[in-house]
């Protein structure tokens, strides 16, 4: 419907959204199978990274990292993290998009905890995100 309203086919408009992502630089949409959903600059997502009691460190992404902290707090986040309350934000990194969000969640992942400690205490941005402040 949305390529019609723009006298496009749907493989045309398809490639015109991705070249338009292309040069901004983060997702347009949210693809969900064959829907898709605009994205406001409100969802970006954020690479967080939690403090267990047991001082292990897990690494997530979420739109909202407060209330993802909440959740896990709460025992409906992670299995994870629900036998390792409480738990600590140690550090978080906006992103553009879920899809930068994810690979920059892998890349962190695949780092040593010394490297990860490093990364946390240097307080400087990670990949392409911005760190926010982390007020727990």
């Amino acid at each position: 419907r949305a390529a019609e309203s723009l006298s496009r086919t749907q493989p045309a408009a398809t490639r015109t959204l991705r070249e338009l992502e292309q040069i901004c630089g983060c997702d347009l949409v949210e693809r969900d199978g064959r829907a898709f959903y605009l994205l406001r600059p409100q969802d970006r997502y954020c690479l967080y990274v939690l403090e267990c009691a047991d001082t292990s460190l897990y690494t997530g992404i979420a739109a909202d990292v407060y209330k993802r902290l909440a959740q896990h707090n709460a025992g409906r986040g992670a299995a994870y993290t629900s036998t390792r309350r409480p738990l600590k934000l140690l550090a978080a990194w906006q992103f553009m998009s879920r899809g930068a969000a994810l690979k920059a969640e892998a890349a962190f992942k695949g780092q040593s905890r010394a490297q990860k400690l490093a990364v946390i205490e240097s307080g400087a941005p990670f990949r392409e995100g911005t760190r926010i402040e982390t007020a727990t």
